[in-house]
């Protein structure tokens, strides 16, 4: 749980974990986005292959550093298992008379105020239980943060056994885990600020426009 002063400094560690949230999905997508533009525009990759598949492995190692932020279990750090109990530990903050005061400005507020903006207790409870280690997917992250991210597993270097062997983390649960991230992250920025966070970057496909024109070029 992270100690609040007042609901301004709990508006910032949800912004906070929101950077890091988007930052998880954009860089994803970037990522297979690219990767997918391997096979449609093949020419452009030959031109400057070194300098893609170092942009691909920096898209997902990027992806995948920003979504072990998210679901880390350091006590004195911000991330989801902290955030909600956070939220637990502030029910306070989820009233309609709070919500009001907040939007006291938003010409809709009578509009807005009519949705729930309680969390339920066993809804949250379900939630910390996703984002704590005691999940599996999220222990095997964190397994692959421990010893191939943030650290180099020296054991597991010098007798050339491989993480993935004994822990594999498939593409498939990375993707659960994004979008657990997103859905809890939107939650409860709903219940508190009436507004949810979108994944889609603005200008995520302008890369297209080059492969064309690199593809043109080199075909003339």
């Amino acid at each position: 749980m992270i100690a609040l002063k007042d609901e301004n400094e709990f508006r910032r560690i949800l912004h906070g974990l929101a950077d890091d949230v988007i930052d998880a999905h954009v860089h994803y997508k970037l990522y297979k986005d690219l990767y997918k533009a391997h096979d449609e525009f093949p020419l452009v990759m030959q031109q400057s292959n070194s300098f893609w598949q170092t942009t691909l492995k920096a898209h997902l190692n990027t992806s995948i550093y920003a979504l072990t932020k998210v679901y880390d279990q350091h006590a004195g750090a911000l991330h989801l298992y902290s955030f909600l109990q956070t939220v637990k530990a502030n029910f306070s903050l989820f009233t309609e008379e709070k919500f009001r005061k907040r939007k006291k400005d938003n010409p809709f507020v009578d509009d807005l105020a009519q949705e729930n903006r309680v969390p339920n207790l066993a809804s949250l409870d379900a939630d910390i239980s996703a984002c704590s280690d005691k999940d599996f997917l999220v222990k095997l992250l964190l397994k692959h943060r421990g010893n191939s991210l943030a650290h180099r597993n020296a054991k597991n270097t010098a007798s050339g056994k491989l993480l993935g062997d004994t822990y594999p983390l498939t593409f498939e649960d990375f993707e659960i885990l994004l979008n657990r991230s997103i859905d809890i992250l939107n939650r409860y920025s709903q219940f508190f600020e009436a507004s949810s966070y979108s994944t889609h970057q603005i200008g995520a496909d302008d890369f297209r426009f080059i492969f064309e024109c690199v593809t043109a070029k080199v075909e003339q």
